[in-house]
């Protein structure tokens, strides 16, 4: 994992700075999103989720795909281990646009959530 970033993330947290400490922190783990501009409306909304993960008390499924960018599995790993009832779990062959495409892996990841096989 990469360390570079770290003191200007850790600055923009002492500072207060929570999208722009996000957008770093993204930006520094992921090679892909190192090209894209600060602050990316994708870490506002990222915060802004994180932010109110605390109160949900009922089962969480964070997916993400094994074949996106490394930075996608971090954050996925992390929210739902915030969470009470998270579970985390890859969906194999799947990029970050796996959401739109709904492929076989994803429904199947969906439907053993819902009706509570493992």
């Amino acid at each position: 994992m990469p360390t570079h970033f770290l003191p200007e993330f850790e600055s923009a947290v002492q500072r207060g700075d929570v999208h722009r400490a996000v957008s770093i922190q993204g930006k520094g783990i992921s090679a892909k999103l190192s090209n894209s501009p600060l602050p990316d409306p994708v870490f506002h909304a990222m915060v802004r989720i994180l932010a109110i993960s605390a109160g949900i008390s009922v089962p969480v499924l964070v997916v993400y795909g094994s074949d996106s960018d490394e930075f996608y599995a971090v954050m996925a790993k992390a929210l739902s281990a915030q969470l009470l009832y998270g579970r985390c779990t890859a969906v194999a062959g799947a990029d970050h646009g796996a959401l739109d495409r709904a492929p076989g892996g994803l429904i199947s990841q969906l439907s053993d959530f819902f009706t509570g096989a493992s």
